[in-house]
């Protein structure tokens, strides 16, 4: 006889009975019931089921066990006036090896528990699938089911075909086998059409992901390109800038000079015509006024050779800068010489 637990991941969430309450919850009592008969819980519960072994659903009828279980004969059950008789328990250990106990069960949460007394202060509680000293509940009642043959399992306990009864597990315990297999072999072919067709979505996933990876490597190349393209204009950029400035500071010298050589240029004129005017009033010979304004032309030239010098070197420096800078106006010393021979003229007359 072994220890088993009543919530073991094997059997307890199975319903217990016809009820909806489960074998883990409910089963403390079957589960004693299986470990008196060598059976585990589920089987004594199909065995229960299938001789209305349950009143309410989950609550064992004492007088159907030896028609479910038909080596275990109930014997009693002790009534609420009589409680835990201590003698008759030992009695019963003394001939079967073993008595079920009824205890106090608020310990883990419930009213009434059934444990099985093994002798010698100990038992078998289904709740923890452990062997603990009968002290660990207080008893309130017993229930006495003699051992009255040996089990008769459909765990393999072999064919015998003089026993009906065995025929009967067998036959039944084949068709269940049968059924059982049956199911999951239709499951596990559905599940293998889910696996195929998972397979192929996680393989074009691979693809998709490997174009992604792909993409990314170019847009990230076509991104250093451009960032070296966008530094290398902001480069240019700052160049045409700094050139800008500097045209802008040349075109200002430039206009500087077109500004002074143009009130030059009027000085001169000026002053031409005021010598001619002097020359004209005076009382100098005609060959002295002629001397005074070759002299004063001379000079004068002298001088706009000096800044059509300048004047042509801001030129080139223009053209090598501004492309679209005007032309510097000037005054020519033959126009000069135009206008000064008119008012000689003029004047002579």
């Amino acid at each position: 006889m072994n220890s088993l637990s009543q919530r073991d991941s094997r059997w307890g969430s199975i319903k217990l009975g016809t009820s909806d309450t489960t074998i883990a919850s409910h089963g403390c009592t079957i589960t004693c019931l299986s470990m008196a008969a060598d059976l585990l819980p589920p089987e004594v519960n199909n065995r229960l089921n299938s001789v209305s072994g349950y009143l309410q659903g989950n609550l064992v009828i004492w007088t159907k066990v030896q028609a479910a279980i038909p080596w275990l004969q109930f014997e009693w059950r002790s009534p609420a006036s009589e409680g835990y008789n201590n003698d008759r328990v030992k009695s019963a250990i003394k001939k079967n090896g073993f008595c079920m106990v009824e205890v106090d069960g608020s310990r883990i949460g419930g009213t009434r528990h059934w444990v099985l007394y093994i002798g010698n202060g100990q038992m078998y509680d289904p709740w923890f699938g452990t062997q603990k000293a009968t002290s660990y509940y207080p008893a309130t009642g017993y229930a006495i089911i003699n051992k009255v043959g040996e089990p008769q399992s459909s765990l393999y306990r072999g064919l015998d075909l003089s026993n009906q009864e065995s025929m009967k597990i067998c036959v039944d315990d084949h068709i269940k086998i049968v059924e059982g297999l049956l199911v999951p072999i239709g499951d596990l072919n559905a599940e293998k059409d889910k696996v195929a067709t998972y397979k192929g979505k996680v393989e074009e996933l691979n693809k998709q992901n490997t174009s992604l990876s792909q993409e990314l490597g170019d847009a990230k190349a076509d991104l250093a390109t451009t960032s070296a393209a966008l530094l290398q204009t902001q480069g240019s950029l700052a160049a045409e800038l700094k050139s800008q400035h500097d045209w802008a500071t040349v075109a200002e010298e430039a206009q500087d000079q077109r500004d002074q050589y143009r009130d030059f240029t009027e000085y001169c004129l000026a002053q031409l015509e005021n010598d001619l005017k002097l020359t004209t009033t005076g009382s100098a010979t005609k060959e002295e006024r002629l001397a005074l304004i070759m002299e004063t032309t001379i000079n004068s030239v002298e001088v706009d050779q000096k800044y059509q010098s300048q004047i042509k070197t801001l030129e080139e420096e223009n053209k090598r800068l501004l492309k679209n800078s005007r032309p510097i106006e000037q005054l020519a010393v033959s126009d000069i010489w135009l206008i000064l021979l008119r008012r000689m003229l003029i004047w002579q007359k």
